[in-house]
């Protein structure tokens, strides 16, 4: 059974290009994102942000052209994911699975989908600071002057 965001070649889809051009990404960079997380969903708890804090801190290691076709194909992200994944204890197989988990990819989709209705995320980075998005870099003094009031509350 294939994504019904990728078509019989593995393809990004009509759906899934929406979803990066509102995020400001190519579709391949939401195929990218939504298997990271997918793969992620596997650990809980502190490792999940481990896991995370790892695949960000090594992003030039994994997110490659692993078979020098002059794309990064789905097979080249789980080849990287599956690099990665040893380091945080996953087998090939395991990444794998966590990777195409229906269940992973719904809770992604459904993460996905509350950002855009809930709280209006239309672009990366944004932050929700006590329920109010904050789009784009925030300077530190700026960040001070919202979170100042939050803390001595």
């Amino acid at each position: 059974m294939r994504r019904r965001d990728t078509n019989s070649n593995g393809e990004i889809g009509t759906e899934a290009a929406a979803r990066a051009n509102i995020l400001g990404m190519t579709p391949r960079k939401w195929r990218l994102v939504r298997l990271f997380e997918a793969v992620a969903r596997c650990f809980s708890g502190e490792q999940y942000f481990s896991f995370i804090d790892l695949l960000f801190a090594n992003q030039m290691n994994w997110i490659k052209d692993f078979d020098n076709n002059n794309q990064l194909t789905k097979e080249d992200i789980l080849e990287g994911l599956s690099q990665m994944g040893r380091f945080a204890g996953l087998s090939r197989e395991k990444v794998q699975s966590c990777a195409e988990d229906p269940k992973n990819l719904a809770l992604v989709d459904a993460n996905w989908m509350e950002g855009q209705t809930k709280y209006n995320v239309n672009s990366t980075p944004t932050f929700l600071i006590n329920g109010t998005p904050h789009a784009g870099e925030i300077p530190y003094d700026e960040l001070q002057k919202i979170l100042d009031p939050l803390v001595k509350k």
